[in-house]
């Protein structure tokens, strides 16, 4: 991006400032401003996504920025402070940015120290305190920029991780999932984007995958367990035995009962 010509006025200009606490797994639905948005993570680290699917992972004391009516959500992996500045951009420079920006891990301190200030900052009526803060927030996208031109580049999340975060969650956490559904809540992205990648990637549904993980479950507990039937199911999560019992044949071509007597 050419930088270059951007003279005599500052390129942004301040809206307004903010700092909101993040808890750990925190979701923001899908959501947009009237705006630019600038986010810088202070101890927080998670994933954005935007409307068409995109995602992107940042770090502890990373930056986003999000284009004016740019849809996009965001899961926190960490507890922390997101500090959030509004600004509006020059239209010489605008039409040269992506949607999603999202920065390495930010070691500059003067620009940590001027996001931290901007979002303390109250809208003054005042034209000269104006300017003062249009020129900070200028400073503040500047360096933002150079560290995506010139630090490490941030890493797309790609389909396959995502795919790999659901696979993760559902086998450390099927007993206790309601639906598919919130296992793209809990990883940050759309029902349908995560069901499409899943298929694509493996093969079978995302509902036939969590199935499987609760009938292994099952078969664990079948062979090295007196628990019984209702039980097993209980613990596996299926809604109750019969249905238990009509997935475990499903998968093995047996009854649950059946494959217990083989270890008696």
């Amino acid at each position: 991006m050419d930088l270059t010509n951007i003279k005599h006025h500052p390129p942004a200009r301040f809206i307004a400032g903010w700092y909101v606490k993040v808890n750990n797994n925190d979701y923001c639905p899908l959501h947009s401003h009237a705006n630019w948005e600038l986010v810088f993570h202070k101890n927080v680290r998670g994933k954005t996504s935007l409307s068409d699917g995109r995602g992107y992972t940042f770090e502890n004391q990373s930056i986003v920025l999000y284009a004016q009516g740019q849809k996009h959500d965001q899961i926190g992996r960490r507890s922390g402070m997101d500090h959030c500045i509004h600004l509006s951009i020059c239209d010489k420079l605008a039409e040269q940015l992506p949607p999603c920006m999202v920065s390495p891990t930010i070691h500059d301190n003067d620009l940590i120290s001027n996001c931290l200030s901007l979002t303390r900052t109250r809208i003054s009526r005042s034209e000269i305190s104006q300017y003062a803060m249009d020129c900070q927030v200028s400073f503040v996208l500047m360096r933002f920029l150079q560290a995506i031109q010139f630090g490490p580049k941030a890493r797309k999340t790609t389909g396959e991780d995502y795919v790999a975060q659901a696979k993760e969650y559902i086998l450390g956490n099927f007993r206790k999932i309601p639906t598919v559904k919130s296992i793209a809540a809990h990883i940050g992205i759309s029902y349908d984007h995560l069901r499409h990648l899943f298929l694509e990637h493996t093969g079978i549904t995302l509902n036939q995958y969590l199935i499987n993980a609760r009938i292994e479950r099952g078969r664990q507990l079948l062979e090295h367990s007196t628990l019984n039937q209702a039980q097993i199911a209980k613990l596996t999560g299926l809604s109750n035995e019969q249905y238990f019992n009509a997935c475990f044949k499903k998968n093995y071509g047996i009854t649950p009962g059946q494959y217990r007597k083989q270890f008696q």
